[in-house]
């Protein structure tokens, strides 16, 4: 009789395909696998999404860049030893607890399915074939799949696809009339009212296809590339512009994956509009010198009081805590 695996052993292997999974898309075969491993024991999808949870944490430093200052944020503390694989496996439950992410039911193929995120809300849905779609706050999508194609229309908000090739399906995420097609990357798409279209490419190539405004050949995104496209109301593509951005703007653009928002530089301003995303409880700002100040760091987004209250230490700013609001003076 075969023994069964030990939860030790559940847990290295669950880290040991976080780690590919982040290195790079996968294979065809590589899918496959991971599939088949998935399969073998109910212990096995908990372990990999506590997995994915600790390699989202640990990119947060990286985020703010060599020039932040965390003792601007909080107290002195001691140095912590670095992380040991086994305390980042004690770590990891707790990790994914934090991030307050719902795990969704996946699709299986020929269904469709529409999805949403409350306020606050972040949740993570295995998509059927391997791929996955992680949904921020406030967030609404519809997911088609069927034999010839894979399809994701995102009607508002941030999602983040993690995309497993499939060279008989394509797969099409739709946003404002616009489609990009994607195949064994992984990347973000953004749609706020009053903004422009955002795509945030961290591995792989995506295509922007040819839409109404721009019939003519695709193009072609990029890992580390981000593309900000402008779109009228009746879907009409006006202007797309694409650029390099480095590792750390790459991880500032993604924080959210972890509950946090990243701040290098925004005005306070900024950064209480980026609160009320998150929570009921908005940030005012009664003094317009203050507003105007800017700040670096990375926080936990559904705090707008202890964010409300390192600024009022770092500035010198008063601050009144209401039920509904935190407003902040000087």
């Amino acid at each position: 009789m075969e023994s069964r695996e030990t939860s030790q052993s559940v847990d290295i292997a669950a880290f040991e395909w976080a780690a590919k999974i982040d290195h790079a898309p996968l294979s065809q075969e590589e899918t496959a696998a991971l599939r088949e491993w998935l399969d073998g024991d109910p212990r096995r999808p908990g372990a990999l999404f506590r997995a994915r949870a600790v390699s989202m944490y640990s990119e947060s430093a990286s985020a703010l860049g060599s020039n932040y200052n965390p003792d601007d944020f909080t107290e002195a503390r001691p140095v912590e030893p670095r992380l040991s694989r086994r305390r980042m496996l004690a770590w990891g439950g707790g990790l994914a607890a934090s991030l307050a992410v719902t795990v969704g039911i996946g699709l299986s193929l020929g269904t469709s399915q529409a999805y949403a995120t409350a306020r606050g809300e972040m949740r993570l849905i295995p998509l059927g074939d391997g791929s996955t779609m992680l949904l921020n706050t406030a967030t609404s999508v519809e997911v088609d799949f069927g034999s010839e194609r894979r399809l994701v229309r995102v009607l508002e908000g941030e999602a983040y696809f993690e995309v497993t090739a499939d060279a008989r399906r394509p797969f099409v995420v739709e946003v404002s009339g616009q489609r990009l097609g994607a195949s064994a990357s992984a990347f973000m798409v953004r749609r706020l009212e009053g903004s422009p279209v955002d795509v945030i490419v961290r591995s792989g190539n995506i295509e922007l296809l040819p839409s109404k405004a721009a019939p003519a050949a695709p193009t072609s995104l990029t890992a580390n590339t981000h593309l900000a496209m402008t779109v009228r109301d009746d879907d009409v593509l006006t202007r797309a512009e694409a650029a390099v951005v480095s590792p750390e703007v790459l991880s500032r653009q993604l924080a959210w994956r972890e509950g946090k928002i990243a701040l290098h530089g925004e005005t306070l301003a900024f950064a209480s509009q980026a609160f009320a995303r998150y929570s009921d409880v908005h940030i005012q700002i009664a003094d317009p010198g203050l507003a105007n100040e800017s700040i670096t760091g990375l926080f936990s987004a559904n705090d707008p009081v202890g964010f409300s209250r390192s600024v009022a230490r770092i500035f010198g700013a008063h601050i009144s805590i209401q039920p509904d609001s935190v407003v902040l003076w000087r």
